[in-house]
């Protein structure tokens, strides 16, 4: 069977930078791919590039057995982009953003709409201007499952959600959406944890070139890195949070914290603190990790 997605030798420069390079892969339908990497990888780039935003500068994608440039109005209508700050129509109610949309979706799920509103407390009649960023990314993503693409591309989904939120999400996905096997996501953020319970496969970007792509069993329960350029010493109490392994020094203010449990509350916490990097890693993902992190001795901290 031919793959939903080939991606082949997949470059974009922009002002002369490389910030894809050489990227290949295929996905199969159905399936859930993750994508990670430090900031700057271009899984961004990628995604827009796969919803026709983002015109390659070489290499080729086919989506559903076409050429993407190829693809008629009905084929583009099956593939959602969900960026990671939604844009939406401020000025519209939820119930008319709804109506709206529904207008370009043939497959459009009303019942599943109405549940899901109800599921995320979205009230029909609330401006959209005055929700919070969170809210406005859960309406982002209810637009985008009602209408029951068959390719789903989500940039940050988890962003301004809380840890409830994100749980419920994840559940929504798993449950709904994902529970009909012909659907294909893809999902770039960096809550690696809610990833693991959701992808089949995941991706590490870095520099432009995807460098590797794994089995999502064999990530599960792994040691995941956090590096983090904070702007100020960090609390001490980072240190000592449970699931902390190792915190190394690089340089002044690079921080290399290796975490074995509970990774999305030391995330939450590290992001809480002024910082000008903060990158995520499956350990066994990285390859060259401190080849670009520092010319600096690493120190062991803990």
């Amino acid at each position: 069977m031919e793959p939903m997605i080939v991606i082949k030798d997949l470059k974009k420069v922009f002002s002369k930078k490389n910030v894809l390079q050489s990227v290949t892969c295929n996905l199969k339908a159905g399936e859930v791919f993750g994508l990670s990497g430090p900031q700057g990888a271009g899984k961004s780039i990628l995604l827009r590039a796969l919803a026709g935003l983002v015109k390659p500068t070489s290499g080729q994608i086919k989506i559903f057995g076409k050429d993407l440039a190829a693809l008629t109005v009905e084929e583009k209508r099956k593939i959602c982009y969900v960026a990671s700050e939604s844009v939406l129509y401020e000025y519209m109610t939820v119930a008319e953003i709804v109506k709206f949309s529904k207008g370009f979706y043939p497959n459009w799920d009303v019942q599943s709409c109405e549940r899901y509103l109800k599921r995320f407390c979205l009230p029909p009649e609330e401006k959209i201007k005055d929700f919070s960023i969170g809210m406005k990314s859960q309406l982002a993503l209810i637009l985008a499952l009602a209408a029951r693409p068959s390719l789903l591309l989500l940039d940050e989904p988890f962003s301004g959600l809380d840890r409830y939120k994100r749980m419920d999400l994840v559940d929504l996905l798993l449950e709904d959406y994902l529970a009909r096997k012909e659907h294909t996501v893809i999902i770039a953020t960096d809550y690696l944890e809610e990833m693991e319970k959701l992808s089949d496969r995941m991706g590490f970007l870095q520099d432009g070139y995807l460098i590797r792509i794994a089995p999502t069993t064999q990530l599960r329960g792994k040691e995941k890195l956090i590096r983090v350029n904070f702007k100020r010493q960090p609390p001490a109490y980072l240190f000592e949070m449970p699931g902390v392994r190792r915190v190394e020094r690089e340089g002044r203010r690079y921080y290399l914290f290796t975490v074995v449990d509970n990774f999305t509350e030391i995330y939450e916490s590290c992001a809480k603190v002024p910082h000008v990097v903060l990158d995520v890693y499956h350990k066994n993902m990285a390859r060259g990790f401190q080849d670009y992190s520092s010319d600096s001795p690493t120190i062991e901290i803990r």
